[in-house]
């Protein structure tokens, strides 16, 4: 149950534009939620950077030395590309030699490698899954959006998001895991909503479960993940940020496949806009020109609109833009009782053919009225000059009404 506290009240009033068309995309069904590396790290994962140093010291690779020689400027999908080389070539000097490059010692390499990078991945995970998810500053705000909406986007590895949901399951899907898992998104899904998206693929924490077979985390794979976006395999995800307004979490818009990604998005429909939170720790400050300066560049590339949030703010953002756990009724209370407006008109007027119902075309993520609720009379066809006055009379009637 909602209830309502002075940090509500300072995001509805700073974001509250954004927060009422963030719930009316979530009731009509066009809202959709992306999580990066921010949201696991609350859950002790370690991002891909220390993933690597930890995979680097692991005995059975001894990778450090590797790491050493790694060109100053060489990314991590570079740097994890040459810790697996590295360890494949030991594992073929292990084994015999009639059994060098056969695939079935590639794929028994590859699923050793998987194994541990699961161990390291959640090496640090202490307790169970439900004292992690109590103790995350707002993944529980998010979860009954996540149920609702069509598909979530993972950019991590690790599965916490479904560990989530199958522990907060609600009644309705007791005969069902409740979401579905993808690492393909033109596949056609089985569910219509609750469907979770890993982009780079997911290893699972329990061992019993199989990590999938597409797995973004060598430079190979990433280059190809890369390529693959031009080539258009990544339609689905593209058509999504088209049809949908999302929500950015916990990602870095330094990865360049979400940079490509959201471009597209931006270019294929303009008129279509996602928001994105700019993590701040409690205690940071951001002054006004450095405000300004990347809510412009984020709005201007991607089609962004950025929101500055700490972790509680984060938080009250769930629960404002949850229309279950904050319904109609109470969010209009609650706004009316600190003084904030949260009904935005926007009237489009103009001379004849200058394009106003061209431009509103690319809004689709908003409300229209359209301009004629009716088909047009036969009569509007017609020089205004040569109508009789009867007939200017049917015309002006029907305009007006």
């Amino acid at each position: 149950m909602f209830e309502s506290s002075p940090i509500h009240a300072s995001v509805l009033k700073t974001y509250s534009r954004p927060i009422v068309h963030m719930r009316k995309q979530v009731e009509a069904n066009r809202f959709g939620l992306i999580f990066g590396a921010g949201l696991s790290k609350h859950c002790q994962i370690p991002t891909w950077q220390e993933l690597v140093e930890a995979l680097a010291k692991e005995p059975t690779i001894e990778g450090e030395s590797i790491l050493g020689v790694v060109p100053p400027r060489a990314g991590l999908p570079y740097q994890t590309e040459m810790l697996f080389e590295h360890f494949k070539q030991r594992q073929y000097g292990i084994s015999p030699v009639e059994h060098h490059n056969t695939r079935a010692l590639d794929y028994r390499i590859g699923a050793e490698w998987r194994e541990l990078i699961r161990n390291h991945l959640y090496a640090n995970v202490t307790g169970t899954m439900g004292d992690t998810l109590e103790a995350h500053p707002y993944l529980r705000q998010f979860l009954s959006i996540i149920r609702r909406t069509h598909m979530t986007v993972s950019y991590n590895f690790d599965d916490f998001l479904e560990q989530s949901l199958l522990r907060k399951r609600v009644v309705q899907d007791r005969n069902s895991l409740g979401f579905e898992s993808v690492t393909n998104p033109w596949t056609q899904f089985r569910r219509t909503n609750a469907v979770i998206y890993h982009p780079n693929g997911v290893v699972p924490q329990n061992r019993l479960e199989t990590p999938s077979d597409r797995f973004v985390f060598s430079e190979a794979s990433y280059v190809k993940q890369l390529m693959g976006i031009f080539a258009g395999d990544q339609a689905g995800l593209v058509s999504h940020l088209s049809k949908h307004t999302c929500l950015l979490i916990g990602l870095s818009l330094e990865d360049d496949t979400l940079r490509n990604v959201l471009t597209q998005a931006a270019h294929s429909c303009p008129g279509n806009f996602h928001y994105y939170v700019h993590y701040l720790k409690d205690g940071d400050t951001l002054d006004d020109d450095a405000r300004r300066a990347i809510t412009l560049a984020n709005f201007k590339v991607y089609n962004l609109i950025t929101l500055f949030l700490i972790d509680d703010e984060i938080c009250a953002l769930g629960e404002l833009i949850d229309i279950d756990f904050c319904p109609p009724n109470k969010f209009c209370d609650f706004a009316e009782t600190h003084n904030i407006p949260i009904q935005f008109r926007f009237y489009l007027t103009g001379s004849l053919g200058v394009g106003k119902s061209t431009t509103i075309n690319h809004f689709r993520n908003l409300i229209v009225l359209d301009e004629w609720l009716e088909q047009r009379l036969p009569i509007l066809e017609e020089s205004w000059d040569d109508l009789t006055v009867e007939e200017k009379s049917t015309v002006d009637d029907w305009i007006a009404n």
